[in-house]
């Protein structure tokens, strides 16, 4: 692909550019351009890119345009389903291994029991429902996606019983741990009543003193502040020592 410019401060431009065209209409616009084509930094080449080479050998003709509804069978997903009577279109979803059966509900159209039919819907947005198309391709109707989950789909089933299961067991995680700790609280103040009682208990005999000996008696009026004589030994004098000698002797 050939580039020019007129001079180096402008973009690249190539030759089907109009402001080529109307250099070339100019009087003199063939010296012009081979003036612009000659200098090496007005003019340089390129590859040529898959779309310029698609819009240079297309014809036009080869192409007709088709109205969107045309792209109605692709866009769509599709599942067979044979209809119960009862406004309930069980279809599968999903791609690979993650799929799974929901229900389309609707009573909005002409199908009769035990006829076949195409529901069309998209499985990225089931919000916007699904077409029912009858063996020959006619749109009979339509259905909605309620957030339902088919009877059929056992493991789906499975799963949705173990979240609930699952919240099941932590909400009575919860209960026990509070009646746990209900208890827990319960002994402990037991234990600090029983503790305060036997307190009580030490403090009660403790103020009562018996006094029954002469010590105790003593030791009470000592704490009251009382002058208390204390009680001593008759001394021994050497007569009573000579005494017991001769009582001994059996003089």
């Amino acid at each position: 692909i050939a580039l020019w410019r007129a001079d180096q401060a402008e973009e690249w431009k190539t030759m089907e550019h109009p402001r080529m065209l109307a250099l070339l209409n100019k009087p003199n616009g063939k010296e012009i351009v081979e003036a612009i084509l000659a200098d090496k930094g007005c003019s340089t080449v390129r590859m040529e890119t898959g779309v310029e080479r698609w819009n240079r050998l297309r014809h036009k003709d080869d192409f007709r345009a088709i109205s969107p509804e045309s792209f109605f069978d692709l866009w769509m997903d599709c599942d067979q389903v044979k209809y119960g009577g009862l406004g309930v279109f069980p279809v599968t979803i999903g791609r690979g291994g993650q799929k799974r059966l929901i229900e389309f509900r609707s009573r909005q159209h002409s199908l009769r029991a035990g006829e076949v039919c195409q529901v069309r819907f998209d499985a990225d947005n089931l919000d916007l429902g699904s077409v029912l198309q009858d063996a020959a391709g006619r749109v009979v109707g339509r259905a909605f996606y309620e957030g339902r989950i088919s009877y059929g789909d056992e493991d789906h089933l499975a799963r949705q019983l173990g979240f609930k299961q699952a919240a099941r067991s932590e909400l009575l995680g919860a209960v026990r741990k509070r009646h746990d700790d209900r208890d827990s609280l319960a002994a402990q103040i037991e234990e600090i009543e029983g503790e305060s009682a036997l307190i009580t208990t030490i403090r009660d005999r403790a103020g009562s003193v018996r006094e029954t000996t002469a010590s105790s008696a003593e030791l009470i009026a000592a704490f009251k502040g009382e002058k208390t004589r204390l009680s001593r030994a008759p001394k021994i004098t050497a007569e009573d020592l000579r005494a017991a000698e001769l009582a001994a002797a059996g003089i």
